[in-house]
């Protein structure tokens, strides 16, 4: 039966007789009763009051039916639906790629923003690093601190570091001062030092350059001192040992007892120093111009750390305060005035003061906290400086043209050259003022140079003449022999142990035993390096060595010769050391020294140039063993002494350090 079907209605009919009857009369004969028993046995069942074959479809089955009477219609719609949801779905993710794009444009421009500002602040904090202008230390602190909030970075440490070098004064307010025109008065006849033991006189000179006569005192000449211009002023130290000087030809000038010489500021002023005020620590000088400019100089840097104009010369002469954290004038006004005066934090810089002290082909430097003495070698021998007195001395000529190295011992120190030999001072002789003479030695060892030194005394050698290492101990009879060809480095470990060598052409380092009987060396392990080591060093415990080569440096476990981590890779470095901790190397090149970590070689921090000057390349380096104190020498023989504990202090104070 086909064509059109009338709806067939449920009302007043049993929902079970409906259901047979609709199969009955559905259009597609494959929806009907295959047969009329099964048509039968519905009716039987519906009589029974048993359930029937049939029931109301479901969604599912209408569904089916619809599609397959309909598979045109039921494609075309399915197409449409399936276009459209399409469609839609390309609006949506094409919707949030843009969203996304924004967003992230967004973040690019706000990072590119940051990263300017950043630059700027960077740039900024320069300028200020390089002024030398009343404020530039507190201002360039400030700055770096709220970079390093924002984006931390050892650059930063560097720039926090450079700055706390510096001096700086901080101006309390007042009224302004006008200029007023100044005369240069006439310089000092005579003064006498505090404790009247010395006095400086000026003499009469038939040249523009006036004489000044030094008498000690039994009233004897002690020396005779020329200047380049007329006198202006000359003031003595507390102890009436140190003696500054001022001219009219804008120089300014110190002179030390025992000396025969002047030691001059490295650059002279715009304009001629008229007073000179001694800070109470003793190794700075306020000094006023006469121009109205009050400058601070540090004696050791031979040079000024600070300078303000003040609108008018300071007559009388400023004064100390507070323990010299202060200094107090009167203006021309009448008025009191004082500042704060910050002076370089965490280092001292020596700077070479005479032509003679040349660098050095083979340069050594060694530290000694617990003495608060630097030793280190120059073109004309072995220098000592003690900075808590400001105090440098030659300690050791060199005989001839000699390589010579110098090392700090429990006793004094031991120093020894090709034609010098192997020779030392006990702590006594330098406190009197003791030094080697002037003359050829006649140890067994002429011929050697001092390369390296234990804790317990034991020092390793390098022999010219046989072109090979040994280790000694002064007092000792006989050496051990490190049978290493074509012998460059070598280095001790605290208690004289183990010795590590390496070669001048071939890779690798060799770990030694010398703890055993008799005087020969054992070999117990060889280091993987890549590259010929031109500085070795143990850790404090002697269980990881530091190798430093042309391109990298790297941490080696001793015992079973394993890479621990690299340092700086690419990099090119001269020299490494310990910090006492164990845990922070610290390695040199031409530019500075730079601190990383020994566990995973991630860079930490690295040190300026507290007062670049030209020729300033960093050539040695050394780390007391005890106290986070670091030297370095420099081309010209100058030398900065850090305090790096003094300097982690004030970086943790700023939230730069942990």
């Amino acid at each position: 039966m086909e064509g059109r079907v009338e709806p067939l209605t449920q009302q007043g009919i049993a929902e079970d007789l409906w259901q047979v009857c609709r199969k009955c009369l559905e259009p597609d004969p494959a929806d009907r009763y295959n047969t009329a028993r099964e048509l039968e046995t519905d009716l039987r069942s519906w009589l029974a009051g048993a359930p029937v074959s049939v029931r109301r479809l479901s969604p599912t089955e209408k569904l089916r039916r619809v599609v397959r009477r309909n598979p045109m219609v039921t494609a075309l719609s399915l197409t449409t639906a399936l276009a459209l949801v399409l469609a839609l779905a390309a609006v949506v993710v094409a919707d949030r790629r843009v969203l996304n794009y924004e967003r992230e444009r967004g973040q690019m421009a706000g990072r590119l923003a940051e990263e300017r500002l950043h630059t700027a602040r960077l740039a900024q904090v320069e300028l200020l690093l390089s002024s030398q202008r009343p404020g530039q230390r507190t201002k360039a602190l400030e700055i770096v601190k709220e970079a390093w909030q924002r984006k931390p970075e050892p650059g930063l440490r560097e720039l926090a570091v450079r700055a706390l070098t510096l001096g700086d004064f901080v101006q309390q307010e007042g009224p302004t001062v006008l200029p007023r025109r100044f005369s240069l008065p006439p310089g000092p006849k005579e003064v006498v030092s505090l404790n009247g033991q010395r006095r400086a006189r000026l003499r009469p000179s038939d040249d523009d350059g006036d004489l000044v006569q030094i008498v000690n005192p039994a009233g004897n000449e002690e020396t005779l001192l020329k200047l380049d211009g007329k006198l202006l002023a000359m003031t003595w130290n507390t102890e009436g040992d140190q003696l500054v000087l001022a001219c009219t030809a804008m120089r300014t000038y110190r002179w030390r007892a025992g000396s025969t010489e002047m030691e001059n500021r490295l650059r002279p002023r715009d304009s001629a120093t008229i007073g000179f005020v001694w800070h109470p620590g003793g190794r700075h000088i306020a000094c006023v111009a006469a121009d109205g400019v009050l400058w601070i100089w540090d004696l050791d840097r031979a040079d000024d750390v600070i300078a303000e104009s003040l609108g008018a010369v300071v007559d009388p002469l400023p004064e100390w305060k507070s323990e010299g954290r202060e200094l107090a004038w009167q203006d021309a006004n009448g008025a009191r005035r004082q500042m704060n005066v910050v002076l370089p934090t965490g280092v001292r810089v020596l700077r070479r003061q005479s032509d003679g002290l040349r660098r050095e082909n083979f340069s050594t430097i060694a530290v000694d906290a617990r003495r608060e003495q630097v030793l280190w070698s120059t073109g004309n021998g072995v220098q000592l400086w003690e900075p808590a007195v400001g105090r440098q001395r030659q300690v050791a000529p060199k005989s001839g043209r000699e390589w010579m190295g110098a090392r700090f011992t429990a006793e004094g120190i031991q120093t020894c050259g090709w034609n010098s030999g192997l020779r030392g001072l006990t702590d006594a002789e330098l406190a009197s003022g003791g030094a080697l003479p002037d003359r050829p030695g006649v140890s067994p060892y002429v011929g050697a140079v001092l390369m390296a030194g234990s804790e317990n005394g034991w020092l390793a050698l390098l022999q010219g003449p046989l072109q090979r290492f040994a280790v000694v101990k002064p007092g000792t009879k006989g050496a051990r022999p490190l049978p290493q060809p074509l012998p460059y480095s070598v280095t001790l470990n605290h208690d004289g142990t183990r010795a590590a060598t390496s070669s001048f052409q071939n890779p690798g380092v060799v770990i030694w035993d010398i703890s055993g009987p008799g005087m020969s060396a054992r070999k117990l392990q060889e280091l993987a390096e890549v590259e010929p080591a031109a500085s070795l060093t143990f850790s404090p415990d002697g269980s990881r060595l530091l190798t430093v080569s042309n391109h990298r440096g790297a941490v080696w476990n001793v015992t079973s010769g394993e890479l621990i981590a690299n340092l700086g890779a690419g990099e090119s470095f001269n020299q490494g050391a310990w910090l006492p901790d164990g845990r922070t190397v610290v390695v040199q090149n031409g530019r500075g020294a730079q601190f990383y970590s020994a566990a995973d070689g991630n860079l930490l921090a690295r040190l300026p140039h507290p007062a670049p000057l030209a020729g300033d390349e960093h050539v040695a380096m050394a780390v007391d063993s005890r106290k986070n104190w670091i030297a370095e020498q420099l081309e010209d023989s100058s030398v900065i002494l850090w305090d790096w504990d003094e300097l982690q202090r004030e970086l943790t104070q700023l939230g730069m350090w942990e």
